[in-house]
């Protein structure tokens, strides 16, 4: 089963930037590879799919950008800016957006995406 994707204006609306339509794009198609491999987002309906998309998409954006964390400095000669790495490290939760993403998906799949549960083995 196929995940909804957000609309390259609808990820513009969260993130600014200044890549291509086709680059947006090529992002949302990696944010959306991501979503397949969470079933509890594949099992809800399109809109929330989407807008869980859209957050995802931005982070993976801000990733690239390195403006994933809050903001920190902001000078304007010479134009510097910078930001603070967020909680988390590189998964999801490491942006403010992964982290809106992780607030819309109320199964928690994304959020533990990529967490290798705990097993016991016992030897006889």
């Amino acid at each position: 089963m196929s995940v909804a994707s957000p609309t390259v204006s609808a990820v513009r609306g969260v993130i600014a930037t200044s890549l291509e339509d086709a680059q947006v794009e090529d992002f949302i198609t990696d944010a959306v590879l991501i979503l397949e491999g969470c079933p509890g987002i594949v099992a809800m309906d399109a809109p929330r799919q989407a807008a869980i998309g859209k957050w995802v998409t931005a982070h993976l954006i801000s990733q690239r950008d390195g403006k994933g964390g809050q903001k920190t400095q902001q000078t304007m000669g010479d134009a510097s800016e910078s930001y603070a790495a967020a909680p988390g490290g590189l998964m999801i939760k490491s942006s403010r957006y992964g982290q809106q993403a992780c607030a819309l998906d109320y199964s928690g799949s994304l959020a533990n995406l990529g967490n290798i549960p705990a097993t016991v083995s016992f030897l006889l």
